[in-house]
């Protein structure tokens, strides 16, 4: 059968293909902004219920590991040990993250909070039966840090990411608290280990001045400071390059410090680099 239609029929045809469409691109657009808020929605806060391995989904009363688009809670009471390198964004330490012979490094993509029972101990051991030593692993933080308690990356030698605070921000970055760095152990030699960071490392791309807001006195660099892209103020407090020994400092043109006082110790075969940008 040939069926025959009017215009009338057309237009009749048109305007539901044309409502069909409209609807299609009104359920389209729909769930894509949908998706969009389901992905802007996907960051989760991890807060530990035991503790264990950072690796463990049983740490975190879950099936699944924090990611580096989740904030990570560390419950006070709570010990968890990094067994591996892990990036979070926003941290906040009310137990105790410790490292071991298979953490390198964690990163912080925002801000890191410890609480006054909150502990990072970025030292391990390592045992090789008749002897061994202490080594010290990366922490990186992008966002600003609040110590009330106590962040401890005393211990390393010279290698690259061995016992080091890095600070790589984008914007304004502030250290600040009324906690300490450093181990519990007090001496005036070099195996002091109160208020000792093994190795500072400052590379912020923002082009403030200051970048970096340092609100932690009599601080004491054991190995190597370096200042990539660094304007820091450190208002009246003290920071000293060397713990009882000599230290090395690797600082670029533009970068240092705008206030404050620099300490150094000397070895013999050693000079003093600008501070100052």
């Amino acid at each position: 059968m040939i069926s025959n239609y009017t215009t009338k029929n057309w237009e009749h045809q048109i305007r539901h293909f044309d409502l069909i469409e409209k609807v299609s691109k009104g359920i389209f657009l729909f769930l894509l902004t949908f998706c969009s808020t389901m992905s802007i929605q996907a960051q989760d806060t991890f807060t530990s219920v035991k503790s264990g391995n950072y690796s463990d989904p049983a740490t975190w009363g879950t099936t699944e590991l924090p990611t580096a688009a989740d904030d990570v809670v560390v419950s006070t009471g709570n010990t968890i040990t990094l067994d591996g390198d892990f990036t979070a964004n926003n941290v906040i330490i009310d137990g105790k993250i410790e490292a071991s012979t298979s953490s390198f490094e964690y990163t912080v993509k925002g801000d890191l909070v410890l609480s006054t029972s909150g502990l990072f101990i970025g030292n391990y051991y390592v045992d090789y039966g008749n002897y061994g030593f202490y080594k010290g692993m990366k922490l990186t933080v992008s966002g600003s840090i609040l110590n009330d308690g106590r962040i401890d990356l005393s211990l390393g030698e010279t290698n690259d990411g061995n016992g080091v605070l890095k600070l790589n921000g984008t914007l304004l970055q502030t250290i600040s608290g009324t906690g300490r760095f450093g181990g519990v152990i007090t001496a005036t030699d070099n195996s002091n280990t109160r208020s000792v960071i093994n190795q500072l490392e400052i590379d912020n791309t923002s082009t403030a001045t200051p970048n970096i807001v340092w609100e932690f006195n009599n601080i004491r660099i054991k190995s190597i400071l370096t200042l990539t892209n660094a304007r820091v103020n450190l208002f009246s407090n003290k920071m000293t390059i060397g713990n009882y020994d000599g230290a090395t400092t690797n600082v670029s043109t533009g970068s240092g410090f705008l206030s404050g006082t620099i300490g150094k110790w000397y070895r013999k075969d050693q000079n003093f680099e600008p501070l100052i940008p």
